[in-house]
């Protein structure tokens, strides 16, 4: 299920899984919207409603590359 249909729903677990896309110019990551730009607060809200429908855990999959500028250097 995708992120908009999960908002306000509950589960134990979600599993949010982070890919590589091109926008065109270079390989990005999913977790940035088009045209979203820094401080990425649209990609980040919808980041966060996806990370918030956990009650238990929370599991982030994803490529080394591209790094993701939202996540960063953050060991998850």
């Amino acid at each position: 299920m995708n992120v908009h249909k999960a908002k306000g729903k509950q589960f134990d677990g979600v599993i949010v899984v982070r890919e590589a896309r091109h926008d065109g110019r270079k390989m990005v990551s999913s977790f940035v919207w088009w045209e979203d730009e820094p401080p990425y607060h649209r990609s980040r809200k919808i980041l966060r409603v996806a990370i918030t429908r956990a009650k238990i855990h929370t599991l982030m999959l994803g490529p080394i590359y591209p790094a993701c500028p939202i996540i960063g250097q953050h060991k998850l």
